[in-house]
């Protein structure tokens, strides 16, 4: 994934405790940033990890179109993990925060259903059932059962080819059984040591 941020000018508006804020014309709200702390000190709770020391620079886009011109491609908001920067027309992107917190912590399973399944289970704009795209994965999970019947083993091996409208959120109810069936502290440590399948 490529970022291009010389697309764009960027003013630094806001920081707090663990993200910089950068604008192009729109300012983040202390509501917006509140809502980035708590996600950040959620995931960090729900894991049980201690890593705090980094910031995430975060880039809020006033259009899809800056968005576009920066990433490449058309989206609402992405990531660099490495750099630690969040591009984003959202100026709270709950999704791309659980990917840093997690990767910042732990790194990246390397396995995009459990990368993105927890991003989407734990990456919901409000604090209710996890959702994508507005529904909530029991509604993903029966469409699946009738529509779809994609297997746990054909999400693994084939999750690029699966449209993402169906393949995150069935990956966020693999994650989800995984979690309930091991418990949280079992998932860190098979998911450190790469033994999850």
């Amino acid at each position: 994934m490529k970022i291009d941020l010389t697309k764009s000018i960027w003013n630094e508006t806001e920081e707090s405790k663990h993200f910089i804020f950068y604008s192009n014309g729109k300012n983040v709200s202390r509501i917006e940033i509140d809502k980035c702390e708590n996600k950040f000190n959620e995931i960090l709770s729900t894991f049980k990890l201690e890593n705090e020391a980094f910031k995430i620079k975060y880039y809020f886009c006033p259009n899809l179109e800056i968005v576009k011109a920066i990433t490449g491609r058309k989206s609402y908001g992405d990531a660099d993990l490495q750099k630690k920067i969040i591009l984003s027309y959202y100026a709270y992107q709950p999704h791309e925060i659980v990917h840093h917190v997690i990767y910042q912590n732990i790194g990246f399973y390397n396995n995009l259903v459990i990368d993105e399944g927890l991003a989407v289970l734990f990456g919901s704009f409000d604090d209710g059932e996890a959702q994508w795209r507005g529904k909530t994965l029991s509604y993903w999970k029966k469409i699946n059962k009738l529509k779809y019947k994609i297997t746990n083993q054909n999400l693994i091996k084939n999750f690029n080819n699966i449209d993402q409208k169906t393949s995150y959120p069935l990956s966020a109810i693999y994650v989800q059984n995984l979690i309930n069936k091991l418990g949280v502290s079992k998932f860190i440590e098979l998911y450190r040591a790469k033994k999850l399948f």
